[in-house]
């Protein structure tokens, strides 16, 4: 007869607090323990994500640097040689080095320049470059 009480006790405590009050007697994690770990790596996996992300996007620039790198080295190589007559000198320069003064995307400052160092005495020569 009293294991009737003593068990209808049980079973309400039982229900009465649910399953954390036992999880935690038994040094098990609790509901709201188990919830806080889920965001957790959840949170941990967003920002993985996030830095993949970036990693690809970092690794897309690099790449589209190094082509367009490669696509100037190219044209440059398609740049003609010059030599004393095309110059415009009669004979050949005494020194065999040459300054470039700047480089322009749009031709009207280019014609700027090329004036100034004219008027300045020194001669000037355009040289038209398109890249890529």
């Amino acid at each position: 007869m009293r294991l009737i009480p003593l068990l209808a006790l049980l079973f309400f405590t039982f229900f009465a607090t649910g399953c954390d009050a036992l999880r935690s007697l038994a040094g098990r994690p609790t509901s709201a323990e188990i919830e806080a770990m889920r965001e957790a790596i959840v949170r941990h996996k967003e920002v993985e994500d996030s830095l993949r992300k970036e990693r690809l996007e970092e690794t897309r620039v690099a790449k589209k640097e190094e082509a367009d790198s490669i696509a100037s080295v190219e044209g440059l190589r398609k740049v003609p040689r010059f030599n004393a007559e095309s110059l415009g000198f009669s004979e050949r320069p005494s020194k065999r080095f040459y300054i470039m003064v700047g480089t322009y995307a749009h031709e009207e400052n280019a014609n700027a320049a090329a004036d100034l160092m004219t008027s300045k005495g020194y001669p000037a020569e355009l040289i038209s470059y398109r890249s890529g």
